[in-house]
């Protein structure tokens, strides 16, 4: 058995005093609430494979539980530093400077601190892990809050981290703290009453969330703007049944065994945007949709394929029916004036595939590297199908 006073190394950062908060203004943008994953995910891991693929085997090598990369989030200090934080399935996670090349900080046993944080995220060493949250800098863990003085402080902290950083560059880590598996288990405890919230997804929910990329999507841009999204919806809609109930739902040339640079695996996804394109040949009017006429795509679609199915496109509807729809194992297709996960708001359809026990829904929102995001907005109208 790994001993696990190895699995996490933690940068020791000498704490300085002596700046005012207003320091920290000019130096970093404040984002509440707005994602922070990294913008060019899929490209920063292409461009350095051998590097990610260490840090994998960095995360593996500690222990005898097999990690899954599941998100690259983007983290910051008060002086502006950037830093990775790549999170792994079903924990793990690694900070490592890009700039500096340098490993800050990484555990095999315990959650990522930043688990299920969004907005602005800050770094500031050993348990020093803060979101920025209604107005507020708030630990991730403990949930206590920065006031002014914390915030001096931590403004030379930062400074601090720059110039260790400096003399530090290309060090694997510059100095390393253990911490056992109680203080693991207590994160971890500490994690799971924060994070109680519970997901219930489709079965083989994979077949969806896996799809990351805009090849692996099927997405597709006509170059003018025509809305598409009903399309891209219904496209991931048909390969989930295709990999799921009947392989006779897609054609094997829009469907490929292709390596995702961000799961570091293989995976089924569509090849590219061909089904999409198809689905929009058959529709006759190209452009927006909604659960109505992309219910007569899908069932002209589905003819063509000697696939039987049943639709469904309630006038009225509950979030308990999508829920419902959820629980029978069957993606639903919405339709509506949608909060977008980068900033404002639109008609789009995305496809729901799972809920939270909060009573949250849960998408892809058809875009790439936004595969799991919480639906806000008007709902307009809702399709999904029952294979009989």
């Amino acid at each position: 058995m790994k001993t696990f006073l190895r699995n996490i190394f933690i940068f020791i950062i000498i704490v300085a005093f002596g700046l005012g908060s207003q320091a920290f203004a000019a130096e970093v943008e404040l984002r509440d609430g707005a994602s922070n994953t990294a913008a060019d995910w899929d490209q920063f891991i292409e461009e350095n494979l051998p590097l990610v693929t260490y840090f994998n085997r960095k995360i593996d090598n500690n222990s005898e539980t097999i990690h899954l990369l599941a998100d690259v989030k983007v983290l910051h200090d008060f002086s502006n530093n950037e830093y990775y934080l790549f999170e792994y399935d079903p924990f793990g996670y690694l900070i490592y400077s890009y700039e500096f090349g340098v490993i800050l900080e990484y555990s095999s046993e315990c959650v990522s601190p930043y688990q299920g944080r969004e907005g602005s995220l800050l770094y500031f060493g050993p348990k020093e892990y803060y979101s920025y949250e209604n107005g507020a800098f708030k630990n991730t863990v403990t949930r206590s809050m920065l006031n002014n003085d914390d915030i001096s402080e931590y403004v030379m902290v930062s400074r601090r981290i720059t110039e260790e950083l400096r003399l530090n560059a290309d060090n694997e880590l510059l100095d390393s703290y253990s911490l056992d598996i109680s203080d693991c288990t207590e994160r971890n405890s500490v994690f799971n009453q924060q994070l109680r919230t519970t997901y219930t997804y489709v079965a083989y929910s994979g077949f969806i969330s896996d799809l990351r990329t805009a090849y692996e999507i099927g997405y597709y841009y006509d170059g003018v703007g025509n809305g598409y999204c009903g399309y891209i919806a219904a496209n991931m809609l048909m390969f989930y049944y295709d990999r799921v109930v009947d392989t006779d739902f897609v054609d094997s040339q829009y469907v490929t065994w292709h390596y995702s640079t961000q799961l570091g695996r293989n995976i089924w996804c569509l090849a590219g945007s061909g089904l999409t394109e198809h689905l929009i040949s058959l529709s006759g009017t190209p452009g927006g949709t909604t659960a109505y006429s992309i219910a007569s795509v899908i069932e002209d679609y589905c003819l063509d394929q000697g696939v039987s199915i049943y639709s469904y496109t309630p006038f009225v509807f509950t979030k308990n029916y999508i829920k419902g729809r959820i629980d029978d194992n069957n993606p639903v297709i919405l339709f509506g004036d949608l909060v977008f996960p980068t900033s404002g708001s639109g008609f789009h359809a995305v496809l729901v595939y799972g809920y939270t026990s909060d009573d949250d829904l849960i998408c892809h929102f058809g875009w790439a590297n936004y595969h799991s995001v919480i639906v806000n907005g008007i709902w307009g109208s809702v399709y999904s199908l029952d294979c009989i």
